[in-house]
């Protein structure tokens, strides 16, 4: 039993390096959408932390240093909205934040004042509210919220996924509906992995709270649930690094219909160039080719460069046909990382 636990422990700790590796690359990468990119980013940075805390009490650290018991770790309430815009940013680049979404933002933001209002507490505070407040109201009404609206935000996430899958099987491109079918497999996986969280969570709190029995002190019962939420993590951080590249191998066959291997060709036929993740590697995926081969046909020009001149004509093309089309959503549309690395077209229009 003791090896299983650390064996459960050393994967526990894996997939907050991951997640935090992830979350880290997610805010410094210059492809994408800058919006998708700092949901994930969020997403990543508060499920890691969320992890790192049931980490330290599976090793009793806080039974060392009880004052850090309240440390703020544990953002729970937050994984749902930042999935779901992550989902939504990826699905519609052009989507705005409106004051109608605020409503979002309110069950996250209580949790963090509550946290932070909690931790900066004396310690002899800190032990008399969680015991008169947050273990007997606070935390049950904390943890059943978090569930319920884990799954609820999963099916919101469903529902947009269907709806742009809908609108591109009328008019889309094969790499949209890649993006949106890896998307939907994401939102299947991610939900099977909460559903066993859940049920170990629930097993816990009903026997506790029910039938007067401590399921924490069964041997490796909370291992079930510990791996359920870091394989959650661990998950998300693959299908971003893996999932896709591998999709889109299986998947090449139905770019080239054709014998033609030119990167011209390719990014031409389907518009690939508004795809913001496009990379030379794609390319060589795609192409059957090397990254050195796809590089070499757009010399003496950068890969990044290269894309950005693309979409710049593309923009201006887009421009003269919807003249009050404004910067931001036409950099979305053709996948610019953000309206700033979009130039004024009007201005370049006009000069032309």
């Amino acid at each position: 039993m003791e090896l299983l636990r650390y064996i459960v422990l050393s994967g526990i700790l894996l997939s907050v390096l991951c997640g935090l590796a992830a979350c880290i690359h997610q805010f410094i990468r210059q492809s994408g959408t800058l919006k998708a990119n700092n949901s994930l980013a969020f997403l990543l940075l508060t499920f890691s932390l969320s992890v790192f805390n049931v980490l330290l009490l599976r090793t009793r650290f806080f039974g060392t240093y009880e004052h850090l018991y309240q440390m703020p770790l544990w953002f729970t309430l937050s994984f749902g909205p930042l999935f779901f815009y992550y989902v939504k940013y990826k699905l519609f680049p052009a989507y705005r934040f409106r004051p109608s979404d605020l409503k979002h933002l309110i069950l996250p933001f209580v949790q963090v004042v509550m946290v932070i209002t909690i931790s900066v507490q004396p310690t002899d505070s800190q032990y008399f509210t969680w015991k008169n407040f947050i273990r007997p109201y606070y935390g049950p009404t904390e943890y059943g919220v978090f569930l319920s609206t884990s799954f609820l935000y999963a099916i919101f996430a469903y529902r947009y996924i269907r709806y742009r899958l809908a609108q591109l099987h009328k008019k889309g491109t094969v790499w949209e509906i890649d993006t949106a079918m890896s998307l939907r497999h994401l939102v299947k996986r991610l939900t099977i992995l909460a559903a066993i969280y859940t049920f170990f969570a629930l097993t816990d709190f009903t026997a506790f709270h029910f039938l007067n029995k401590d399921l924490q002190d069964v041997n490796g019962y909370t291992f079930f649930g510990d791996l359920a939420m870091s394989a959650m993590l661990i998950w998300l951080v693959a299908s971003i690094y893996w999932k896709e590249l591998i999709y889109i191998r299986l998947r090449g066959k139905e770019y080239i219909t054709i014998e033609n291997r030119d990167v011209e060709y390719v990014i031409e036929a389907e518009d690939l160039f508004r795809n913001a993740e496009l990379t030379p590697l794609h390319m060589a995926l795609l192409l059957k080719s090397s990254t050195k081969a796809v590089k070499q046909q757009i010399a003496p020009q950068q890969w990044r460069s290269y894309l950005q001149d693309k979409r710049l004509k593309a923009a201006l093309k887009l421009q003269e046909r919807y003249p009050n089309l404004d910067k931001a959503t036409l950099a979305a549309r053709l996948g610019f990382y953000s309206k700033h690395d979009l130039p004024d077209t009007t201005d370049k229009n006009t000069h032309q």
